[in-house]
């Protein structure tokens, strides 16, 4: 969005296709563009012709409930089984069986041999080690986070309000507004309805750090 001196977060699952269509005419990348976050950006790795220093720059994104995010990104990559996450999920019969068994001998050896490819480690100390490797997985706060941790976005609007905080964002840049195109969609039932207590908490405690931040809970 550099035409605007405005920067999007897309985090991954939160209607972001969406915004980047509607933007598209405002943005040297038209509709194209890829998970970054804030440090990626300002590292200056996208945003047109010239490497960007971003100064004075509006930045936004937008987030989603963590418990229905992560069966937006299960379902969305079920469906794409040649992938990389598609062939890590592709073994468990059921959402539940991902969640309580991310932890297993399939998950582990799979991301270590991603990992080494990538000439690097992810971390053990988190059960959903699928977080630290796949963007669709990953918190949310690690993508509106400059190098140093700090939180730097101008506004953060909601998926669960998509078209009324898109709309504030559109007057905040200085465009104007339009109706949202809706794209990536998936025919799935109510995210409450693929959990029990269990795999609740399970996804309660891994994105703990979302859930406070962005002001989110369960129902």
């Amino acid at each position: 969005m550099t035409k605007l001196n405005c920067g999007f977060v897309h985090i991954p699952r939160t209607g972001g296709s969406s915004i980047r269509k509607a933007l598209s005419n405002y943005s040297y990348l038209g509709d194209e563009g890829g998970h970054l976050s804030v440090a990626d950006l300002l590292a200056g790795s996208q945003g047109g012709p010239k490497k960007h220093t971003f100064l004075n720059t509006f930045w936004f994104a937008f987030t989603r409930n963590p418990w229905d995010r992560f069966v937006s990104a299960y379902t969305y990559l079920k469906a794409q089984p040649d992938t990389k996450p598609g062939k890590l999920i592709k073994p468990f019969r059921t959402f539940k069986d991902f969640v309580m068994n991310i932890d297993g001998p399939h998950v582990r050896n799979t991301l270590d041999v991603i990992a080494k490819t990538r000439g690097g480690g992810f971390s053990r100390y988190r059960r959903l080690a699928t977080t630290n490797l796949f963007d669709h997985f990953a918190p949310q706060r690690l993508f509106t986070r400059d190098k140093h941790g700090s939180q730097i976005l101008d506004f953060v609007g909601k998926f669960e309000n998509l078209q009324k905080d898109f709309d504030v964002a559109c007057e905040k840049i200085g465009v104007p507004a339009c109706t949202l195109p809706i794209t990536n969609t998936a025919n799935r039932k109510p995210y409450q309805e693929y959990y029990d207590d269990e795999s609740r908490k399970v996804i309660g405690w891994e994105y703990n750090g979302d859930i406070e931040e962005f002001g989110y809970s369960y129902d």
